[in-house]
């Protein structure tokens, strides 16, 4: 008896993620279960599981959490193919990576099965490495297959969503070398925001090469002026001639429902299975705080504004401010009333933070200015 695949992703959309916004949405951004395939190709067996998690060598969590191992009875392959552990699946308890690090993490699980003496002893572990770095990541890393598309003006945008305010400081990307090398050929790295569903206005755009590496190493493209950016965004780009620019393709990891193109008919889902490897870079110096005290709440309107955004909070003594998208101040008045107005006339049509802080906190909330 022995594993089949390797251990899976204890998250539920992505492969890995920053640790600062796991924790702002941990329930949401942890998996249920996951399921183990295993494979025995002799007569039926009882086998024993277990895994547990490590941090710097140190043993964190096991499971199960009652008792050493879970035993279950695995058929042979001749007679049900792969053994799941689909009925009842193996449980992520929602502490599972419970650490006090503040900005990254990484934890190791191990999984573990019990076998008879005369199995052979190297197929019985297997490890998986969780890490909460800096970057969102669907992919595992690995480059199966790559992914292009020939047409003059098309774009591929691939979707992020963020649990607290960040600035974006750069995106990876792993270009495999194919036949033909496209080092030479430029295209414009984009970040559009998502409006009504689908990528909308940009938020930002330079020009760039193609650059491979070896070993399926990310090259990294430093944003020219980090900004910040909130909620859901696109990143990807938009290309400036006919050559096909194949990114790489992690098949082991679909994430389909995220990978957007247009070839010239709008805005499409891919169909082809799998997951980018692009690889957005947020700072992990906190922007804007992630936890939003009780006591410091503000609401602001119209948004859309036109002309004058009204704010009411329910703080006095605080500080209003409205950024560019490039985290850029653009207006700070004082508020000592429960009211303020402030003119929004010499704005241009666009995306703002506006950012309220006093002694008890600060919290930022985004407006259209038409």
């Amino acid at each position: 008896v022995a594993f089949v695949y390797s251990s899976p992703s204890f998250l539920n959309r992505y492969f890995e993620m920053p640790w600062t916004h796991f924790l702002n949405n941990e329930l949401s951004e942890l998996k249920d279960s996951i399921d183990i395939k295993l494979r025995n190709n002799d007569a039926s067996t009882n086998v024993d599981y277990q895994y547990n998690v490590f941090e710097n060598d140190n043993q964190i969590f096991h499971y199960p959490l009652i008792g050493v191992s879970r035993n279950v009875s695995v058929l042979s392959y001749d007679t049900i193919g792969n053994f799941s552990f689909s009925d009842p699946p193996i449980n992520v308890e929602s502490n599972v990576f419970n650490s006090f690090q503040s900005d990254t993490a990484t934890f190791v699980i191990q999984n573990i099965i019990g076998t008879a003496s005369s199995d052979n002893k190297l197929n019985d572990t297997i490890y998986h490495n969780q890490n909460f770095y800096s970057h969102f990541a669907y992919d595992d890393g690995t480059a199966e297959s790559a992914y292009g598309i020939n047409v003059n003006g098309a774009r591929l945008a691939y979707e992020f969503s963020l649990n607290r305010p960040d600035t974006l400081r750069a995106v990876q990307m792993y270009f495999p070398q194919m036949l033909d090398s496209v080092s030479h050929i430029p295209f414009n790295l984009t970040i559009w925001e998502k409006i009504n569903g689908l990528p909308g206005d940009i938020l930002h755009t330079q020009t760039v090469f193609p650059v491979h590496t070896e070993n399926m190493a990310y090259h990294t493209y430093y944003i020219d002026q980090p900004f910040k950016i909130v909620g859901t965004f696109y990143v990807g780009w938009k290309q400036i001639t006919d050559d096909l620019l194949n990114i790489g393709l992690d098949k082991n990891n679909e994430a389909n429902n995220y990978m957007l193109y247009d070839a010239g008919a709008g805005w499409t889902m891919s169909s082809y299975p799998g997951s980018w490897m692009i690889r957005p870079i947020l700072s992990m110096n906190e922007i804007v705080s992630s936890v939003i005290d009780i006591n410091v709440r503000f609401q602001v309107y119209p948004n859309p504004v036109f002309s004058e955004l009204s704010i009411v909070t329910s703080c006095l003594n605080s500080i209003i401010s409205i950024y560019s998208l490039q985290g850029v101040l653009l207006k700070r008045i004082n508020v000592n009333s429960g009211v303020a107005n402030i003119d929004v006339n010499d704005l241009s049509s666009g995306v703002y933070f506006v950012e309220l802080l006093n002694d008890e906190g600060k919290e930022c909330q985004k407006i259209i200015v038409r």
